[in-house]
């Protein structure tokens, strides 16, 4: 359902803004952001939860976190910061799109600024910038670039040094950024894999009551671990190299050995996604659907959280991390 989710919502977005084209006053990207946030609310019972504050706060647009609770060390967690952009269309020099506001702020940039400094401020933070597309402005995918789609992804420390030094137009055009793209399903998209139900149950599993008989549900583990979620944002920042390699903006990623042994890797290269251990009160509370009132008054941002019964000692979790990749 995920993965549907993750490959028909682009098209969605693609359409809608493209039917804005023509319109005075365009959809923004807290409409589609909105939109996506909503299409996760009715996924509860695949250990999905979404929230939305009182009353929103700049750094960020959405906040996903994945969190496995029953990890060794208080439960273990890795939290995506999301700033979207979406692009518009310009006429002149033969017409192009370009992402107008990708420099927001004042002094200009300081928006991507604050999205850099904010995730390395909280451990287990990876900030990234989501866009959106129109119809007109999408692409396939060719031999050496990805495919330009409704909603793709790019990491935010590569925006942030081109937006503070006197980003032109030429840096705002969808075409300087595409070697970088991401599809949605890169962080959405998980596998799943099936446990027997055994007996007696556990007391928290679903059961189907036939004819007064008692039949519980198989237990799904869903693959989005936050290790495996680190993982597969880490090997795609390393896919990039190929695509990359020329760009004066490319910084080449820390080697997987090194990545996964010293945390501090990323301090003279790339950021990582690196998860964490100790989930914090707050976000095991909204688990647990146990918010408070304070809770939600301290929400900056619409969040969802992605639960796993996985842990790395799960017999299926070599699987996961396999089929993940």
């Amino acid at each position: 359902m995920l993965c549907e989710l993750a490959h028909s919502f682009p098209q969605l977005v693609a359409e809608l803004l493209e039917r804005d084209r023509n319109l005075t006053r365009n959809f923004r990207e807290e409409t589609v952001t909105d939109l996506l946030m909503a299409s996760l609310v009715g996924l509860r019972s695949l250990g999905v939860r979404v929230d939305f504050p009182n009353e929103p706060i700049t750094g960020g647009d959405m906040e996903w976190i994945y969190a496995a609770p029953l990890e060794l060390g208080g439960g273990r967690y890795l939290r995506l910061i999301l700033q979207a952009k979406r692009a518009r269309y310009n006429d002149r020099a033969g017409g192009y799109w370009y992402y107008q506001h990708l420099d927001h702020g004042s002094p200009p940039g300081s928006q991507a600024q604050t999205l850099i400094g904010h995730a390395a401020s909280v451990p287990g933070t990876l900030p990234l910038y989501v866009f959106y597309h129109a119809t007109s402005a999408t692409a396939p995918a060719t031999g050496r670039l990805p495919a330009i789609e409704g909603v793709n992804l790019v990491f935010a420390d590569l925006v942030a040094p081109v937006v503070s030094a006197k980003c032109q137009r030429k840096d705002k055009k969808v075409s300087r950024w595409r070697a970088s793209f991401m599809p949605l399903s890169t962080i959405l998209c998980w596998p799943v894999t099936v446990t027997p139900p055994q007996l007696p149950a556990p007391s928290d599993i679903t059961r189907l009551v036939i004819g007064g008989a008692e039949t519980p549900f198989p237990l799904l583990n869903y693959g989005f671990h936050p290790d495996v979620v680190a993982r597969r944002l880490n090997e795609r920042r390393d896919q990039n190299v190929d695509r990359k390699a020329d760009s004066p903006m490319f910084v080449m990623p820390v080697d997987s050995e090194r990545r996964e042994q010293d945390v501090d890797a990323k301090a003279d290269g790339p950021t990582l996604a690196v998860p964490v251990d100790q989930i914090p009160d707050n976000i095991q509370r909204a688990i647990n659907g146990e918010m408070t009132a304070e809770d939600r008054r301290a929400l900056t941002r619409p969040r969802v959280i992605f639960t796993t019964r996985l842990t790395r000692n799960d017999p299926d979790y070599p699987i996961i991390e396999k089929l993940s990749r």
